[in-house]
C-alpha cells in the first residue's frame, strides 16, 4: 500500500531534509513540496493527499489555521521551531509534532506512527470486531517490515508505553507502535482476553487459575482486579 504525502514547508533547507528522510519508506509517495498553504490547497484539491508534513509558523497563515480551514484534512505531522504550540496541534488529532531541526530517527518513529494507524479493519470498534471474528492473522508494521501474524502464533500481548508486544508460541517478539485498547478491537475476543491494564492473553494458552495468577502454557501473568470478573465469567463458563 502506498500513502501519498505533501511537504508544506517555507524553508527549503528543511524540505530538502525531509524528502531526503522518505527516500527511506518506499510505502509513501512524496506529490511536492509547497512553499506556502496557498500552493498546498491546489494539490489537495487535484489529488488524494494521505499524510502532510505541514510546518506551524508560516507567511500569511499558519499550519494550525491552514489545517482547520480543510473540510475533510488529512493525516498530519507538524514541523516547528517552538514547542507551545504541541498541545494545540494534538488536540487537532495530529499524528505527531517534530521540533526542528528533525533527526532521522524521531523523523522514522512519527512516520511508523502514522503507518501503524493505518491498519484498520473498519470505522468503529464494533465492525473491527465483527471484521476481526472473519480474519485469522493481524498485519501491522514493526522494525521497517510489515508483519503479518496468524492470531494462532501469538500467546501473550503486552503493552509498553505507547507501543505493544506480540509474543509469539515460538518465542519471537514483534513491536509495534499501538496502544493496546486500539489493538484489543482487532482481535477476535473468542481467541483473546484482557488480563491486565498491559497485557492480553491468547485464552488457548490458559492452563489455571491460582490466586491471581493466571498459569499459562508461554509465562504465567498477574490477573488485574478491573480484569478479574470478566476473566472469571470465561475461565469458570463450563463449570
Amino acid at each position: 500500500m502506498t500513502y501519498n504525502c505533501l511537504i508544506i514547508e517555507d524553508e527549503a533547507l528543511l524540505a530538502g531534509v525531509i524528502q531526503a528522510y522518505l527516500e527511506h519508506f518506499p510505502e509513501l509517495k512524496l506529490l511536492g513540496i509547497c512553499k506556502n498553504p496557498i500552493e498546498a490547497r491546489t494539490i489537495l484539491q487535484d489529488n488524494t493527499v494521505d499524510l502532510l508534513f505541514l510546518d506551524i509558523h508560516m507567511p500569511h497563515m499558519s499550519g494550525i489555521d491552514f489545517l482547520k480551514s480543510l473540510s475533510t484534512p488529512p493525516a498530519v505531522i507538524f514541523t516547528t521551531a517552538y514547542t507551545e504550540h504541541a498541545l494545540e496541534g494534538f488536540e487537532l488529532d495530529a499524528v505527531d509534532y517534530l521540533l526542528k531541526p528533525i533527526k532521522m530517527n524521531r523523523f522514522m518513529k512519527a512516520v511508523d506512527k502514522f503507518l501503524s494507524s493505518k491498519v484498520s479493519y473498519g470505522n468503529n470498534s464494533l465492525q473491527q470486531q465483527e471484521n476481526a471474528q472473519k480474519k485469522d492473522f493481524i498485519t501491522f508494521r514493526s522494525d521497517k517490515k510489515w508483519i503479518k501474524l496468524p492470531f494462532d502464533d501469538i500467546a501473550q500481548i503486552k503493552g509498553e508505553r505507547e507501543y505493544v508486544k506480540f509474543m509469539t508460541h515460538s518465542n519471537e517478539k514483534y513491536m509495534t507502535l499501538m496502544s493496546l485498547q486500539e489493538l484489543q478491537n482487532h482481535l477476535p475476543y473468542d481467541r483473546f482476553i484482557r488480563v491486565h491494564r498491559s497485557c492480553i492473553l491468547a485464552k488457548s494458552t490458559v492452563r489455571a487459575l491460582d490466586g491471581n495468577l493466571i498459569k499459562t502454557s508461554h509465562e504465567d501473568v498477574k490477573l488485574s482486579g478491573g480484569y478479574k470478573a470478566e476473566f472469571l465469567d470465561w475461565f469458570l463458563s463450563d463449570c
